[in-house]
């Protein structure tokens, strides 16, 4: 394989490394709003099951409690429903502070160990790709020039290993020295 192919695919697979995790700080970005809204959908539902708890001078689980150990199926399985959007808006709101929180560097750790399969669908259906020039994006962004040239390198001497091997190359074994008597 020629020297210029070489470079060629090197500097391809950097370009490609840089654009691809450029990407991820923004996709996060989408992905916490995206989380923050339904934290914020889930905190109105909440407020308005606790406001019908005072009205009933309930505490919230008092409230909740009253519904789940109602014999009538119906309300037992309301009571269920109350309790898993309570749940819920505090795991959601729990992930939210944990990503809002990280640093740079845990970021992409933290949004793996927090990230919710709805809301990532979601983010995934309607990102938007774009560039960024802040910090985050650039430490990005020269991890995927390493990884991408990293791997340009590594495929590159791949294909030089098999184009010397099949004898493309002009030099060795492989094909042209099996035409020969």
């Amino acid at each position: 394989m020629s020297g210029f192919c070489r470079a060629l695919m090197d500097r391809l697979f950097a370009v490609v490394g840089v654009l691809v995790l450029c990407q991820f700080p923004l996709f996060i970005q989408q992905y916490e709003m995206r989380l923050s809204g339904h934290v914020a959908e889930t905190a109105r539902f909440v407020a308005s099951i606790q406001q019908n708890a005072q009205a009933s001078k309930k505490t919230l689980k008092e409230y909740v409690r009253k519904f789940v150990m109602q014999d009538d199926p119906d309300f037992a399985r309301q009571g269920k429903l109350l309790e898993e959007v309570i749940g819920r808006h505090e795991e959601l709101e729990s992930d939210l502070q944990a990503l809002q929180g990280a640093s740079t560097i845990t970021r992409p750790f933290v949004f793996f160990a927090h990230v919710k399969g709805d809301v990532l669908r979601e983010t995934v259906q309607q990102f938007v790709p774009g560039l960024s020039f802040n910090v985050e994006a650039i430490v990005y962004g020269f991890i995927g020039l390493c990884l991408g040239f990293g791997f340009g390198a590594c495929l590159a001497a791949v294909c030089s290993y098999l184009w010397r091997k099949l004898g493309w190359g002009g030099s060795g074994s492989g094909r042209a020295n099996a035409k020969t008597p």
